[in-house]
């Protein structure tokens, strides 16, 4: 077989043979892709080689539609690396973090993440309402989306922090605007980072309109990441501030330092503990970005969180010029090459009490009595973790 062509145009379709070519595909002013295998000799290769027969090439070339020249294979390159480029960018204008709330009128109500349908760089928090019966007359043939929030005074797009930047990358993100957040389902209270701090939102199903957001009042300088809702008391939100678990009560806005794995003051190299945030292994091998849980219902009035706390100071140290400063300064990173060592794993549990004036007290820590290391020698990696249905 000479050769075969793939094509589209107007007019109707058809498929058949001619001559020493196969065709597939519409008559008509077509446009398309042919794939040509030539006989070629090449005198000089011959004659390099000192053979009087002809060498076959095979050669793959993409033409024009009017047999115009052969694209070069810098060309061809250059338009693969666009259609990558293409492709990639579709990852991040589809719907992602979708969560299902059911609503007291039997609506179901769709929130989810992605950028305005029209244009737009900054991710936006949407929800989509699903009819309670499928028979009913109102519903839609497409769901309408609706933005949740109204746009926040800050800028999203302002400069992330080492932590946040860290984080995107090992989830294969690039995108601005909210790239994360926690929906409290009975109550409908929300809560995401964004510009380095946490906000709060209350969505109770009844109203039309955007929400607008208020500022969790933390002061931290540090970045706050991976805000979690207490299960059982919505008033409650734990997070991750520089290598430590921090709860704060959104009401009275009293907050407490859980942890006090990472020291913050010391060198990144001397200070390797963390506690709340997966190794570097789990985010990029295993997709386990979450580090601590909250227990689902206590009886007693005490509220806990089992949490995972990660020492490497034995995984491989390196400094590289800093991204965000053009004064010659370096960052330090860790990470575990193929053969070297990987961070260590321990599961702990915090626990504390809320008093009458709505704040944080009696905080503990508390380890388990056999090591995991020592119960399960052989096993190197805790890849999951969570309460069992009855809060145990």
């Amino acid at each position: 077989m000479d050769g075969s062509s793939i094509g589209s145009g107007g007019g109707g379709g058809g498929a058949g043979t001619s001559g020493n070519g196969s065709t597939a595909g519409a008559s008509g002013s077509g446009r398309g892709i042919s794939l040509r295998d030539s006989d070629d000799s090449n005198s000089d290769d011959n004659a390099a080689h000192g053979s009087n027969g002809q060498q076959q090439q095979r050669t793959m070339t993409l033409m024009s539609p009017a047999g115009g020249r052969k694209k070069s294979w810098s060309e061809l390159k250059t338009i693969v690396n666009e259609m990558r480029r293409q492709m990639s960018s579709l990852s991040s204008m589809f719907p992602m973090n979708v969560n299902f709330r059911t609503l007291s009128d039997g609506r179901t109500r769709v929130y989810f993440l992605s950028p305005p349908p029209a244009n737009g760089w900054d991710t936006v928090l949407f929800y989509a309402d699903v009819p309670a019966s499928d028979t009913d007359n109102r519903a839609p043939n497409r769901l309408e989306w609706h933005p949740v929030l109204e746009p926040i005074v800050s800028p999203l797009s302002i400069s992330n922090s080492r932590e946040v930047q860290l984080l995107l990358e090992r989830k294969r993100l690039s995108i601005w605007g909210i790239t994360s957040y926690e929906l409290h389902k009975s109550s409908g209270k929300i809560v995401f980072p964004a510009c380095n701090t946490l906000y709060q939102c209350l969505d109770t199903g009844y109203g039309e309109g955007t929400l607008f957001a208020t500022e969790l009042r933390i002061f931290q300088r540090s970045a706050a990441i991976d805000p979690q809702i207490c299960p059982q008391n919505s008033d409650l939100v734990a997070y991750v501030c520089n290598g430590d678990i921090w709860v704060i009560h959104t009401l009275s806005g009293h907050s407490e330092r859980l942890t006090y794995a990472h020291d913050g003051r010391r060198s990144f190299s001397e200070d390797p503990l963390t506690a709340g945030v997966p190794s570097y292994v789990m985010q990029e091998e295993f997709s386990r970005y979450q580090g601590f849980w909250w227990q689902p219902a206590s009886a007693d009035e005490i509220y806990r969180i089992v949490y995972e706390e990660v020492d490497e100071s034995d995984v491989s140290l390196y400094t590289f010029p800093s991204s965000q400063s053009v004064g010659g300064d370096y960052e330090e990173y860790r990470f575990p090459r193929a053969g070297s060592a990987n961070a260590k794993s321990k599961l702990k549990l915090v626990q504390f009490r809320l008093s009458e004036s709505l704040k944080i007290t009696d905080a503990c820590i508390r380890e388990l009595q056999c090591p995991l290391t020592y119960a399960f020698p052989w096993a190197e990696y805790v890849v999951r973790v969570g309460w069992t249905p009855d809060s145990k």
